[in-house]
């Protein structure tokens, strides 16, 4: 029973990945989250917030989890990054190969959400619903960057 249900899981994960504008690396679990610039901006405009200038560090969880932290109210927030960044490990890799380590001064462009406005992020069988979930990001909600870099 369990084997099925873990099956129908994956199925639903995958199927999400071919239909949503995000993306994973071929490594092992979930790999990056990351938007698309068009499709960060509808989730903006679901979540009625605007792109603002952010300021904030990386925090690397013992799961793993990528997370915001600053003094505006987004501390703990899982972190959805721009399409065509990476992750290597524990870092975060941009798209013009700068890395982003656990406590690194990060500023960039981006708003902070609630996981139901990323793309199917209400449902726990697609891909933001299950990771984010996973990161417990129900509770501390999502910061969604259009843009980055290291301070």
């Amino acid at each position: 029973m369990r084997s099925t249900k873990t099956l129908g899981v994956l199925t639903a994960v995958a199927a999400a990945l071919l239909l949503c504008s995000c993306s994973v690396s071929d490594e092992g679990g979930f790999g990056l989250p990351t938007l698309a610039a068009d499709a960060a901006g509808d989730a903006l405009r679901a979540a009625g917030a605007t792109a603002a200038d952010l300021e904030g560090s990386l925090v690397v969880g013992g799961n793993g989890c990528f997370r915001w932290s600053s003094d505006d109210g987004a501390d703990g927030a899982w972190v959805v990054w721009p399409r065509g960044w990476k992750q290597d490990a524990d870092r975060v890799v941009t798209d013009s190969g700068q890395t982003i380590g656990d406590g690194a001064s990060v500023v960039g462009t981006g708003a902070r959400i609630a996981l139901a406005d990323l793309p199917d992020g209400d449902d726990a069988d697609s891909y933001f619903g299950a990771f984010g979930g996973f990161c417990e990001a129900g509770e501390s909600g999502v910061v969604v960057l259009t843009s980055a870099h290291t301070r």
